[in-house]
């Protein structure tokens, strides 16, 4: 019993020291910053990046999940947008009625 704490105490100092590598980040005046790699020729930060304001926005859903059908409700409310498509891996017989309940809402919505 006894090596076997031992054994614990070594792995968790080697678990917790390990962390204690450079990570690609460092704290600055309690800032974080993140290492940025040099960028290859041509290329240009997107920061403050300015484009002509789009008509419609496209949107699509991946995971819908427990919370997804409520986040699609939110963004028909949004002037502007268009949901084009919506997708999840499985739906099982909790996700039926809400999903079906959405696509309904959307038709209605987008009188399809």
């Amino acid at each position: 019993m006894k090596k076997l704490l031992i054994l614990l105490a070594a792995l968790g100092g080697i678990l917790l020291f390990s962390g204690c590598e450079s990570k690609g980040w460092k704290t600055v005046d309690g800032v974080i910053v993140f290492d940025t790699p040099a960028r290859e020729p041509g290329q240009k930060s997107v920061l403050g990046l300015k484009t002509a304001p789009m008509e419609t926005v496209r949107v699509g859903f991946i995971g819908l999940g427990m919370r997804g059908p409520g986040a699609v409700e939110r963004f028909t409310h949004l002037d502007g947008v268009e949901i084009k498509a919506l997708c999840d891996l499985v739906v099982g017989p909790c996700m039926d009625g809400a999903v079906a309940d959405l696509i309904e809402y959307l038709e209605e919505r987008y009188d399809r």
